[in-house]
């Protein structure tokens, strides 16, 4: 930025990482000309003690998106392989519609779009394209969740939460659509830190919208739902689900659910970071109308990792895809695809459970 850049303000990650694997801290920052005060560039640097580097900054050009350049740079994620995914405004390509929000994926040297507004929005009809697009939480291989505004103009937009977890962009839900299996709506989507994504490691993401009832006393207010790689969401539970539970005396209690929170983030093993592992299991705090409250483990089916073309079983349809990508990417397995992954479709062989 030239010797006369001072930074004027700097913001860790919101959520998830904040150190690459290297201990270095990624973050995001605006600068200035102290000189003249009038220069105020957004962008986002990696950097410790010793050394700090650039990764993208405003007036970059935005790859993918026509040669049009960066008006603004914030909201970066890392990822625990150092995989840096951030937002940038750039003018729309929807003619009137002025700046939009997308998203966009640094890995080594490598600057790939995530989401570019004017795109098609997946699963969603052909009404729909992305209007603006914010990053929320990625996993150790810089793919993650996004809240989206799609529609045909802001004027008639709706917000969605999307993912790419499995390989490929695709709506987990959106704002006005029909839950399936309840008489509510989706609520409009937004980032509630008790309600934000839970993600690991194995494509599993758990999400908590609001809903809205379609016909006054049906089902409204909070919900946990499910997405396992390549499929639908699955309701867990919901504000008014009925549950029994163990009372902490020995005992079996029932209780009506009347909040509910869990931690946002991306987890292995040990929890840490969120409330999703990487063995299935998600904790989450639940408030019953009686007044009970308390922190409850659930084991959650494990994802069928290899069900690549997702018809609910491990097959030779499968092995194919799986030595097609053979050394590379895969719509379910972070690459490199070799003999780890083979060994474990074949022990997995069979109908998903």
């Amino acid at each position: 930025i030239g010797t006369q850049g001072v930074f004027a303000s700097i913001r860790i990650p919101l959520a998830g990482q904040q150190l690459d694997p290297n201990g270095a801290s990624v973050f995001w920052a605006t600068v200035f000309d102290p000189i003249d005060g009038e220069s105020n560039l957004s962008g986002v640097w990696r950097g410790d003690s010793s050394a700090l580097e650039l990764i993208i900054r405003e007036g970059d050009v935005a790859p993918g998106a026509g040669g049009a350049v960066f008006e603004n740079v914030r909201e970066s994620v890392v990822s625990e392989d150092g995989v840096v995914v951030f937002s940038g405004r750039i003018p729309s390509a929807l003619g009137s519609f002025g700046l939009s929000n997308g998203v966009w994926r640094s890995s080594g040297s490598e600057l790939s779009p995530v989401i570019l507004p004017g795109d098609p929005a997946p699963n969603t009809g052909s009404r729909h394209v992305v209007l603006s697009a914010l990053p929320q939480i990625v996993n150790a291989h810089g793919r993650g969740v996004y809240v989206a505004t799609v529609g045909e103009s802001p004027a008639s937009s709706q917000t969605g939460v999307f993912s790419d977890l499995s390989g490929e962009l695709r709506a987990l839900y959106i704002e006005g659509e029909m839950a399936s299996g309840l008489n509510a709506f989706f609520g409009q989507a937004r980032m509630l830190f008790d309600r934000m994504p839970a993600i690991n490691s194995k494509g599993q993401v758990v999400v908590g919208p609001q809903l809205i009832p379609s016909v006054e006393g049906d089902v409204s207010g909070c919900s946990v739902w499910l997405s396992q790689p390549n499929d639908d969401l699955r309701l867990l539970f919901h504000c008014g689900s009925v549950i029994n539970y163990a009372n902490g005396d020995g005992g079996m209690a029932q209780g009506i659910v009347e909040d509910i929170a869990f931690m946002f983030g991306s987890s292995h093993d040990n929890g840490i970071t969120g409330s999703l592992n990487d063995k299935s299991e998600f904790a989450t705090r639940l408030s019953f109308m009686n007044e009970d409250e308390g922190i409850f483990v659930l084991q959650l089916p494990a994802p069928c990792v290899y069900d690549f073309n997702a018809d609910d079983v491990v097959d030779g349809a499968d092995l194919q895809i799986l030595l097609t990508n053979w050394g590379g990417d895969s719509a379910a397995v972070v690459g490199p695809i070799g003999g780890v992954e083979l060994s474990e479709l074949l022990a997995t062989w069979g109908a998903c459970e």
